[in-house]
């Protein structure tokens, strides 16, 4: 197995972080190989720095200089990235705690590029390793 990065691209979201990232910093700890979580702060102005270093130390926070769009805070995320396997998580995503643990095992194929892990609504009851969308 390879170790997962999860990329976090943000925007003045700190209270999104807030609400959402503990759980993704569970899903990490519950999964056995390495994982990594870094939040790309796309040149917000609100505390989410000073948010991260005091409360969740752990996870990397690359800050942009400039609000660039999704897209470039994700790539940004990706070159800084240490793992072979690559989650790009929107910061308004509540993770249940073993979502990870099915994502190794499919690329064990070398022909797989990408997996999709299934994302519902907040109110919609799930099956394990799922997603839920907060819809903010």
């Amino acid at each position: 197995m390879t170790g997962i990065s999860i990329i976090i691209p943000s925007y003045n979201g700190r209270e999104l972080l807030q609400r959402f990232l503990p759980a993704v910093v569970t899903a990490c700890r519950n999964h056995p190989e390495e994982t990594e979580v870094i939040v790309a702060e796309d040149g917000g102005s609100d505390d989410t720095p000073e948010f991260l270093s005091r409360t969740f130390s752990q996870v990397r926070l690359l800050q942009l200089p400039q609000n660039r769009g999704y897209g470039y805070a994700c790539n940004s995320g990706v070159e800084k990235s240490s793992n072979g396997i690559i989650v790009i998580l929107n910061n308004d995503v509540l993770v249940e705690e073993n979502f990870l643990q099915f994502l190794p095992v499919h690329f064990e194929d070398e022909d797989v590029f990408a997996v999709k892990i299934g994302i519902r609504p907040m109110n919609e009851q799930t099956s394990s390793g799922s997603c839920h969308h907060s819809g903010e």
